[in-house]
Parts: structure tokens; sequence; C-alpha cells
């Protein structure tokens, strides 16, 4: 293997997020405000400390997006009743407006990155990173051991 799988995920996590970019400029969203607004959508009410925690993002990171969500008109916030410090977020009619549109889009990138793979080979691939991704998680865990496997 000539090049580390780090940074083969990374260049295709490029590629995707060009593919994004590209579909979603007329809306003026990036790909991680637009898996946002999905989120929003599909968890109605949800507050961001949630959202951070199901999108592993950290909350900073979530709170500057939603601000920018809220400023360009996809998102508002309401206050939580029984928690005033949390807020709850809702798409607005201009993010369901545009809602079908994104998920045709997340149709057509399955298509795109899938184009000439077999479903068996699609199987493969999404064991293999599901367990990449559980190979890190529990290294982490482990403290960064280099006995963390046994």
């Amino acid at each position: 293997m000539k090049e580390p799988l780090g940074r083969t995920v990374k260049f295709l996590n490029i590629e995707i997020r060009k593919f994004l970019d590209f579909h979603l400029n007329e809306y003026q969203l990036g790909n991680g405000q637009f898996a946002i607004v999905i989120e929003v959508s599909e968890n109605k009410g949800i507050n961001q400390d949630a959202l951070a925690q199901k999108m592993g993002v950290d909350k900073t990171t979530i709170a500057k997006t939603v601000k920018k969500l809220v400023e360009n008109g996809y998102i508002i916030k309401e206050e939580d009743e029984n928690d005033r410090r949390s807020k709850k977020l809702y798409t607005t009619h201009k993010a369901d407006l545009i809602f079908k549109k994104i998920k045709k889009l997340i149709n057509l990138e399955k298509q795109v990155l899938t184009h000439g793979i077999s479903q068996e080979e699609i199987k493969i691939f999404l064991k293999v990173v599901d367990c990449m991704k559980s190979n890190i998680s529990e290294y982490l865990e482990s403290g960064g051991s280099s006995d963390w496997k046994k």
C-alpha cells in the first residue's frame, strides 16, 4: 500500500465535500450546515447539546453553525419551557422547501460514489469502515496504550 489509509480517506472526504459544495452553493449551505439541517429536520425540537453529541461535533462548532443557519433563515430557536438555558431547534419553511432536494442530492451522491461497485463490495467497504472506526475508538478509550487489543 503506497498511501496511508488516513490520507486516502481524507482525500475521499475532500472529493465528497466538493460534490456537496457544488450542489449546495445555490442554497448558501456548506456541507456541515446541510448535515445539521437534516438532523434538525429529522429531530424537531432537538437542543444544541444533543445535536452536538449525535453528530460527534463539539458544542462550539454546533453553536457557530446553528447561528449561521439562523441568520440565513434555515433554523429557528425556541426556548425550552423546562430549561430556559436550553433552546429547541426547528427548521423553517425555507429549510423545509429544500429538504426534498437535499434528500435527492443524498441519493445522487450515493449513486455517484457507488457507480461501478457491486452491492457485495459496498457491504464489505461499509463493514471495513465500521471496523476501522471501532478500532480507533477502542484505541483512544484505552488511552493510546500499545496493548489496546489483546
